[in-house]
C-alpha cells in the first residue's frame, strides 16, 4: 500500500506532529508499506528507513504563497492519485495546499489527524474550517479525546500522543514514566 502524509513540520524538526508522523512512517514502512511525507519543513538531514520525504520549496510570497503551494501539489498530482491513501496531519495541510486537487484526485482514501488546538480559546474561524476538512475525507482520527469536546468535527478513532520506543530485549513487562510538560 502506498500512503502519503501531509505535514507541515517534519524531522528533524522537533515537536508532538512532528515525532508521531514520523513513528508512525516508520512503522507503517516496516510493515511493508510505502510511505511518502510531504513537508514544507526546510530541513534535508532525514533518515527513516523506508519513508520518502518530500520538501516542498515554496517560498513565501503573500498573498500567492496558498498559489504556489497548489502549484507544486499540481505538479505531483500523478504520484497522489496513484497512492492508496492521503492522510492529512490537521485541516491546514489539506485545506491550504491540498484542497483544488480534491476533484482531480479521487482514486484514494482520505485520512485526516486533528492533533490539537491552534490556540484556545478556540476561534471560530479555524473550528469551522476544521469541521469543513472532516466533512471531506473519509476516516478522521483524534490526537486524544478533548478535541471532541472543543471541536465540531467528527472523529471516527482516537490516539494518545507518539508511540515511544522502549527496549525490546528486556524479559518481562515494561514498567515506564513520562513526564508531560506543556
Amino acid at each position: 500500500m502506498t500512503i502519503v502524509f501531509f505535514t507541515h513540520r517534519f524531522l528533524p524538526d522537533i515537536g508532538g506532529v512532528e515525532i508521531a508522523t514520523a513513528r508512525l512512517a516508520e512503522t507503517l514502512a516496516v510493515m511493508g508499506h510505502r510511505m511518502i511525507v510531504v513537508t514544507e519543513s526546510p530541513s534535508e538531514e532525514c533518515a527513516l528507513a523506508g519513508v520518502t520525504v518530500l520538501r516542498m520549496r515554496v517560498r513565501a510570497a503573500r498573498p500567492f504563497t496558498r498559489l504556489l503551494h497548489w502549484r507544486w501539489m499540481w505538479k505531483h498530482r500523478t504520484l497522489f492519485r496513484e497512492a492508496d491513501a492521503l492522510h492529512f496531519h490537521d485541516y491546514g495541510t489539506f485545506v491550504h495546499w491540498f484542497l483544488p486537487l480534491k476533484s482531480v484526485v479521487r482514486g484514494p482514501v482520505y485520512a485526516m489527524t486533528f492533533h490539537g488546538f491552534d490556540s484556545w480559546p478556540v476561534r471560530k474561524r479555524d473550528d469551522r474550517l476544521r469541521a469543513f476538512a472532516a466533512s471531506r475525507m473519509d476516516v478522521t482520527f483524534g490526537c486524544g479525546r478533548f478535541i471532541a469536546r472543543h471541536y465540531r468535527q467528527r472523529i471516527d478513532h482516537f490516539y494518545v500522543g507518539a508511540p515511544v520506543r522502549l527496549p525490546m530485549s528486556r524479559p518481562g513487562p515494561i514498567t515506564a514514566s513520562f513526564l508531560y510538560i506543556g
